[in-house]
């Protein structure tokens, strides 16, 4: 691929949060960039201000005058653009084969891992951005700092999220090679957890360098490991602040930078993602002081433990904690915060998921002290019969937890908080789709009308 070539692509399912990242990606290299979604969001707008043309529904039409398709792994094989594509012997390609020829002959750094990648992503491009290592970054979540999921740069540096729910992180060409976490999640693609395992063994063994988690049982022969208690690069002396944390940094045993401050960052989840992304920089040579700089500068992730407002001092807070562990952390962040009672507004992802992880999902669900489940993400996901919110709710009840219910509306559910909350308390807008974020920002507003 070169910005010379005249092809139209299309890119199915445009508004995705990878998707997007991409087509803003190849439009600002020149090349000519279409796409289509289901409905219009804030990526549609985004990308429609710079001249991409987005339809919204699907349908063979949409890609008459295209000679490229795009999707990836969440566009169904019978989507109608995708049949027709290659119905018409258009050239069809999935999104990991798009960012592998992006980023040939590249220096690029990827990360990936069943939770933290985002926000370690983000960390990293903060040091960049104040260590003046100008690289293009494609991550999947909206930086605060950028207002966006991608920049440009102008060096040879490219630093990419890296989709391990499908395996596309094993085509994506690496020099260094991050893991933030592995947990059991994706089972229905890897089978086992040893395949899960097996995957990012590959991942990081494709790469010159590796950075790793010292609690993963899995290696690499030019690695850096990172732990709050153990590894090459570890944290000690860690504080908690009201929107921040604090702590020192050891390297090699011999070499100590004092006093890290991450802003808007609140939890260990966070110290083991700044560790991450200090193992990154610490290879490439950057300073501390462009290091301490760049995190405390950190202006953190749409939707990763993001303050959305504090009325009558209850503080609202969204999240996009999906899997059971990454639920418990959020919760974990909540209760560092307050003393008083944590409400969680939670969608759930995926049948199958609550499938899967069922009496682990219960298991956390109970030690909030209420839970208001809100319909499954996505809307079109097929139910299974016994792991809907209607058979959580029951569970929890016949557990001994009763304080759960079940609400989709704004009104309603401001209502409830209003009730039910004191001063100090933490209400979390938990999930990964659209609906739990407006249910978020109507609350506010239905909240704040009441306030005033």
């Amino acid at each position: 691929m070169n910005s010379t070539q005249k092809e139209i692509i299309h890119i199915i399912g445009i508004g995705g949060i990878g998707m997007s990242a991409i087509a803003e990606i190849l439009h600002n290299f020149n090349y000519k960039v279409q796409g289509s979604d289901v409905q219009s969001n804030d990526n549609v707008n985004r990308l429609q201000k710079l001249g991409i043309e987005v339809y919204i529904g699907h349908s063979a039409n949409n890609i008459r005058q295209a000679q490229i398709v795009v999707h990836s792994s969440a566009i169904k094989s019978d989507n109608v653009e995708l049949v027709a594509a290659r119905s018409n012997n258009k050239i069809v390609l999935h999104r990991s084969d798009i960012l592998t020829e992006i980023m040939k002959d590249k220096y690029v750094i990827a990360v990936s891992g069943s939770s933290g990648k985002t926000t370690t992503t983000a960390m990293i491009a903060s040091i960049f951005d104040n260590s003046g290592t100008d690289a293009t970054v494609i991550v999947g979540g909206i930086l605060n700092s950028y207002q966006n999921n991608s920049k440009i740069g102008k060096s040879e540096i490219f630093l990419v999220e890296a989709d391990e729910s499908d395996g596309t992180m094993l085509k994506i060409p690496v020099n260094i090679a991050v893991i933030t976490s592995i947990n059991d999640d994706h089972i229905d693609h890897y089978g086992t957890f040893d395949g899960i395992k097996n995957a990012f063994s590959q991942f990081i063994n494709s790469a010159d360098f590796a950075v790793l988690p010292d609690s993963v049982d899995i290696s690499h022969g030019d690695c850096a490991t990172f732990g709050l208690e153990n590894g090459n690069i570890r944290a000690s002396n860690i504080k908690q602040h009201n929107n921040s944390m604090e702590f020192d940094v050891l390297i090699d045993n011999n070499h100590r930078i004092k006093n890290v401050v991450i802003s808007n960052a609140i939890g260990m989840h966070k110290v083991s993602n700044a560790l991450a992304a200090i193992s990154v920089a610490v290879k490439l040579g950057i300073s501390d002081a462009a290091i301490k700089k760049g995190l405390l500068e950190f202006k953190g992730v749409a939707r990763r433990f993001s303050f959305i407002a504090d009325i009558k001092g209850v503080k609202l807070i969204e999240d996009y904690a999906h899997h059971p562990n990454e639920i418990q952390a959020t919760l974990t962040a909540a209760r560092s915060i307050t003393k008083g009672k944590v409400i969680g507004i939670i969608e759930p992802l995926r049948f199958a998921r609550i499938r899967n992880f069922f009496n682990e999902f219960i298991q956390v669900f109970m030690m909030f002290d209420y839970v208001i489940l809100t319909p499954v993400h996505p809307p079109e996901d097929k139910p299974i019969s016994g792991y809907g919110i209607g058979d959580i709710r029951k569970t929890l009840i016949s557990n001994g937890f009763s304080n759960v219910k079940i609400m989709n509306d704004a009104l309603l559910i401001s209502n409830f908080i209003n009730d039910s909350t004191n001063l100090g308390d933490v209400v979390l807008f938990i999930g990964a789709g659209g609906n739990i974020a407006k249910l978020a920002r109507e609350t506010v507003v239905f909240m704040s009308e009441v306030e005033v």
